[in-house]
């Protein structure tokens, strides 16, 4: 049986946030490792420099990867009103 209209826009606004989320922490990382590190030529990278450590690297993402596991709390819900939507 098809889920009802309601579960569907819930499930597609909870997706689509996720991914807004974790395309943002991506986002966030990869300009923190750029913008934190000089151009290493000899390992063909643009990241590697001490001051690219992996603290600084998660300071800038963090706040974007908390959200996104916080709001992953709501998967265990999805799985027990799917089943009492069917």
């Amino acid at each position: 049986m098809a889920r009802s209209t309601p579960a569907r826009l819930y499930l597609l606004a909870y997706n689509t946030l996720q991914l807004a989320g974790w395309s943002l922490a991506l986002a966030q990382t990869l300009v923190a490792l750029r913008s934190s590190s000089s151009p290493a030529p000899a390992r063909g990278l643009w990241w590697g420099s001490p001051s690219s450590s992996p603290h600084s690297v998660y300071a800038a993402a963090a706040p974007a990867v908390r959200a996104c596991q916080a709001g992953a709390i709501l998967e265990t819900l999805h799985v027990v009103l799917g089943r009492s939507m069917k």
